[in-house]
């Protein structure tokens, strides 16, 4: 009797594992509890405690020109959050414009985060010397992940503890720019209103 033979070939491409991470997911981190953020606009509940916002991005290089950065926007008034939209260059975006990032403290990045509508924050990590964030991990093909905590916050000029806040309500406007173009591209901006109770 013959026996039959049959080979099966897979191509290449189906030994490949898919990343474990979505470069345009963000995420709010409060004690235990975390809240994935993918769409846009979007809105959380959180308590008025320090809390950590998590997003990945590529390795910072100034050598290099490679600029790879998140730009956060803390705001107080839902009508400012209009300024930065999919098509937009950064130039145009009052809090996004060049000279409008807050100085952070050398190696330690903000701790205190700014509430402004001329300002925004810009988050890097070169290496452990050259940062404004903590990396959590390292990905395939340089992508990091990276984490900002936030433990307190200047809300009009004035440096505050999460309790002594005196707004329910604050938006975050995140720009990532994957690729460098200075122009809001579909993927790259996340709108969050966070609503504190």
């Amino acid at each position: 009797m013959k026996q039959l033979l049959l080979l099966t070939f897979l191509p290449l491409f189906a030994f490949a594992q898919p990343p474990d991470y979505n470069l345009n997911t963000i995420k709010f981190i409060q004690g235990d509890s975390t809240c994935i953020i993918s769409g846009f606009p979007d809105s959380i509940t959180l308590d008025k405690k320090p809390f950590a916002l998590r997003y990945y991005c590529k390795v910072y290089n100034s050598k290099k020109g490679k600029f790879y950065s998140a730009q956060v926007a803390i705001l107080d008034n839902a009508t400012d959050t209009a300024f930065a939209k999919v098509g937009q260059k950064l130039e145009d975006i009052p809090y996004f414009q060049m000279g409008t990032g807050f100085a952070s403290i050398k190696g330690k990045g903000y701790d205190t985060a700014f509430v402004s509508a001329s300002g925004h924050h810009y988050l890097f990590y070169e290496n452990e010397k050259d940062k404004r964030v903590t990396r959590v991990a390292t990905h395939p093909g340089g992508v990091l992940e990276l984490e900002w905590r936030i433990l307190a916050l200047n809300h009009d000029g004035e440096n505050v503890s999460f309790h002594e806040l005196r707004t329910d309500n604050l938006y975050f406007v995140i720009f990532i720019d994957q690729n460098l173009n200075g122009v809001i591209d579909k993927s790259e901006l996340k709108i969050m209103k966070i609503k504190f109770r």
